[in-house]
């Protein structure tokens, strides 16, 4: 029997190669686990999921798997500025990295193998219009030394990465369009029907302050 993805939002493929969009979306509840203090539907952990499937080796154990996971604020303006038509943000070359297009790095700082090295995802899509294809979205993943700077940021310390895996999908005009458009439309019809539900852990959240201050 074929395995079911039943959080996949929507997915592009052909005979070697498959992207996908899954929903890792979660709710505010205002916990201290899981939800954040304000006034957002998304909770702490709140991610879209894209993974590119890379069969070009075989299948099964031969088949390469890339996952990056993107905030829904991250995710919402990447498909708005693609439905928007202008592509200048998509074709533009970082001064300092020479890359070129939408870029997102992130290391697990919390994450650690026995070496010290933790996990890194490169995401990246890019617009060459001389291309059939266009549109490419690439992730790349390796390992690296994380390490915190004196305000708090997260970084790769200098010649540690390393990189693992990396995997590109080309895609037609339409066809990124559509899958941008289905993506957007799902984070806002989440939001839509989680707002009221967080309107409600707010004030109940609120109260419990309220109750706790007046204790003092």
């Amino acid at each position: 029997m074929a395995i079911v993805n039943t959080k996949q939002i929507t997915k592009s493929n052909n005979s070697t190669k498959l992207v996908e969009f899954n929903d890792r979306l979660q709710f505010n509840d205002f916990s201290q686990e899981l939800g954040v203090q304000k006034s957002t539907v998304h909770g702490k952990f709140s991610r879209v999921q894209i993974v590119i499937v890379d069969w070009t080796k075989g299948k099964g154990d031969k088949a390469v798997v890339v996952q990056h996971n993107l905030t829904p604020d991250v995710m919402k303006g990447v498909c708005e500025m693609v439905l928007s038509g202008n592509t200048a943000e998509f074709e533009k070359q970082d001064r300092y990295t020479k890359s070129t297009g939408f870029n997102e790095s992130k290391i697990n700082f919390y994450q650690k193998d026995e070496e010290g090295f933790s996990p890194v995802t490169n995401f990246n899509i890019k617009y060459q219009g001389n291309m059939n294809s266009p549109w490419t979205i690439s992730i790349e993943t390796g390992k690296g030394k994380a390490q915190k700077s004196e305000n708090g940021g997260i970084s790769i310390a200098k010649g540690t990465y390393i990189k693992e895996n990396v995997s590109t999908v080309y895609l037609s005009k339409g066809e990124m369009l559509i899958r941008m458009l289905e993506v957007r439309d799902y984070i806002k019809d989440f939001e839509t029907a989680h707002f009221y539900k967080m309107l409600e852990q707010r004030l109940e959240w609120e109260k419990i302050q309220q109750e706790k201050n007046q204790k003092k």
